[in-house]
């Protein structure tokens, strides 16, 4: 019975000194709350492709003389994300390799923002044209966004870099 004890206070003080061990760790730091910056970059990236995209879809249907209620549901995508670009600039994503993105986005702000506005007006007004079936209001509200994307890119986004020989 005694052998019996001394295990069981053995194996006791040694829970004990494990618990207090495993007490004394500091707790794992959380995470930052919120997308890293690189993230940011990449959904950024990939959104531009996709609203590129959707100009090029209702520039198709307007030349295929498809109903302009036809690209509603895209151009609805590209309002809602047209909305929201400014937060797509975080200053985070400022230093993040493979951007294209210029300095000017950060310090020149107000324009940057004024050239969002430009574009997020013209895809409510494709988006209002399409919702409508007015194929000339919408051709009018389509070079009205391609037209906002230029002037935002010829501001703000660095050319591409020069390809590689061979």
């Amino acid at each position: 019975m005694l052998i019996a004890r001394t295990i069981a206070a053995a194996a006791l003080v040694t829970a004990l000194a494990a618990a207090s061990v495993e007490a004394a760790k500091p707790a794992p730091s959380m995470p930052p709350m919120g997308p890293a910056p690189g993230a940011i970059v990449g959904a950024r990236q990939g959104s531009m492709i996709m609203a590129a995209n959707v100009l090029n879809t209702v520039d198709r249907a307007l030349k295929a003389n498809a109903p302009a209620k036809s690209v509603t549901f895209p151009l609805s995508g590209l309002a809602k994300w047209a909305e929201h670009i400014p937060s797509q600039f975080a200053p985070s994503t400022s230093a993040v390799p493979g951007t294209r993105a210029k300095s000017e986005v950060w310090s020149n702000r107000q324009e940057f923002l004024n050239k969002a506005t430009d574009m997020a007006l013209a895809a409510d007004m494709m988006l209002a044209a399409a919702r409508a079936d007015d194929s000339a209001a919408l051709t009018s509200a389509l070079e009205k966004a391609r037209a906002a994307c230029k002037g935002c890119h010829d501001s703000f986004q660095a050319p591409p870099p020069a390809a590689k020989a061979g």
